[in-house]
């Protein structure tokens, strides 16, 4: 299993940078996982869109979907049909909601993604890799994944705030890809949707992952996050930068 950072902003894109799209290979092909701002251009310099085999999404916020609408075109551009796009429950009708406001055609959408949703309390084989989810504590309802290609697994918190049954949904993984949006721990939110370095290392650390990537970081908070997730966690912590590559 390969993972590429296609894209690792928060809300807004750091400068240069992308949000939230993580390109994951496996035996049976290549999938992205969340596709928010810039993603559409930034996941194209990693593979052609017709050597795309799926989309999976966390949950239904702008800075991880919204770029499947500039995806959508692209799809059409160069012929590809029916990709098939895994989103989390009741995002169907988000997605459909969004045709009118913006003056799309019905069916946009579903003429060039093959919708699903997926169940949360089941798993979800994408290109030769078994997703198992969970939800997490965040604004809307999102969810963690894991991906597994049976001896590895890596875990992406996708947007959360501290939660226990994330930790535990984390255990074991040789790698998280935990998000630290928040430059210090927030403590005026009585239950926050995201974490701190220090929360993400944890995190990290409650869970015994093998390793720490720090994602979804504004620039201007990186190397205090860093310090901060290394300080809680005793194992390898690094920034998940665009463009790197990781082998499990």
């Amino acid at each position: 299993m390969k993972l590429t950072i296609a894209g690792a902003s928060p809300s807004c894109p750091n400068p240069g940078g992308a949000s939230a799209g993580y390109l994951f290979s496996g035996s049976g092909g290549r999938f992205l996982l969340d596709c928010g701002h810039g993603i559409a251009g930034a996941v194209q310099t990693y593979l052609p869109l017709d050597d795309l085999s799926a989309i999976v999404i966390s949950h239904m916020h702008p800075d991880h979907f919204l770029d499947l609408l500039p995806l959508r075109y692209g799809l059409q551009f160069y012929g590809v049909e029916r990709l098939p796009l895994h989103l989390p429950p009741n995002g169907r009708d988000m997605l459909n909601g969004i045709e009118p406001a913006l003056g799309l055609p019905v069916g946009f959408f579903a003429d060039r993604y093959d919708i699903s949703e997926y169940q949360v309390d089941s798993s979800l084989s994408v290109a030769g890799l078994e997703l198992t989810f969970f939800p997490t504590q965040h604004f809307i309802p999102a969810y963690a994944v894991r991906v597994s290609d049976g001896p590895h697994s890596l875990f992406f918190s996708a947007d959360t705030g501290p939660n226990q049954g994330v930790v535990d949904f984390a255990r074991g993984a040789d790698l998280g890809l935990v998000e630290a949006t928040y430059e210090t721990e927030d403590e005026d939110v009585e239950h926050p949707g995201h974490m701190s370095g220090t929360q993400a290392g944890a995190l990290a650390r409650e869970a015994q992952v093998g390793r720490l990537l720090l994602t979804h970081y504004w620039i201007p908070y990186a190397e205090t996050v860093l310090s901060e997730a290394r300080e809680a966690f005793a194992g390898q912590v690094d920034l998940a930068e665009q463009g790197a590559t990781y082998t499990l």
